[in-house]
């Protein structure tokens, strides 16, 4: 009996452990999506483009876009936004004010892989940066 009772509390032991490492595992691999990235600036993009380029940044600012084809997809004025199939919006891109009318102008934090050379990205190439854009969150 006493040994039933001793292998019960090693299973339930094991099992705790097992726990609890899954649901820790879990938690840093959520965080781990936004490890890795640089918070930068408009300033910080126009000083070290070179140093920057290629890089995975978070980047926080207005995120324009309306019917005119040059405005569509635009952080402040300067950097064209790439978005694709795997681009996760929070909240989903239908909630973003404005989105429904195709007219917005809201404060964004996006998360995304910089691209600084050439500099002619967007509609007719107006855009001196790009920023391929794995999440998009609105702040207000």
């Amino acid at each position: 009996m006493q040994k039933r009772q001793n292998n019960s509390k090693k299973c339930i032991t094991i099992f705790i452990i097992i726990a609890i490492l899954i649901i820790t595992m879990g938690i840093f691999s959520f965080l781990k999506k936004d490890m890795g990235y640089k918070k930068i600036t408009l300033k910080d993009i126009e000083t070290n483009k070179d140093e920057l380029d290629n890089k995975k940044v978070v980047y926080e600012g207005a995120y324009m876009g309306n019917f005119e084809p040059f405005l569509k997809s635009l952080l402040d004025k300067k950097i064209y936004v790439e978005t694709n199939s795997e681009t996760i919006f929070i909240p989903k891109i239908e909630q973003f004010p404005g989105f429904s009318s195709n007219y917005y102008n809201i404060k964004v934090r996006i998360y995304g892989l910089l691209i600084t050379k050439d500099g002619n990205y967007g509609y007719q190439g107006l855009a001196k940066y790009k920023i391929i854009a794995s999440k998009i969150e609105l702040l207000n």
